[in-house]
């Protein structure tokens, strides 16, 4: 959500817009996380899904992703796994930047 207030400040700049953020978040424990956004008007799934997989790859990581559901997120268009979600933002939240969005969120 942070990174969507960004983009909603950041309407008039340049498109593409890609952004990442690293940090705490309580989850209930502390642990750090990378997230990060895309805005453009092809943003879609099968991009933050080869981002998340090269962030994966670097990391060394190999992740088991299924099917899900996400407040965020599109139905249909959502990837979880135990350390994270990917997908392609809701419409009424892409609405406020006033194009498609991908994002995802992972614990490192």
């Amino acid at each position: 959500p942070n990174l969507l207030e960004l983009l909603e400040k950041n309407k008039k700049a340049e498109y593409p817009q890609k952004i990442f953020e690293i940090g705490p978040i309580f989850i209930p424990e502390q642990r750090v996380a990378i997230a990060g956004i895309t805005a453009h008007k092809e943003a879609c799934f099968a991009e933050i899904k080869s981002i998340v997989d090269s962030i994966l790859k670097i990391m060394k990581r190999e992740v088991e992703w299924k099917k899900g559901s996400h407040p965020f997120f599109m139905e249909g268009r959502t990837a979880i796994s135990r350390i994270g979600v990917y997908g392609e933002v809701k419409p009424e939240l892409s609405e406020r930047v006033g194009m498609p969005l991908a994002a995802f969120e992972l614990l490192i």
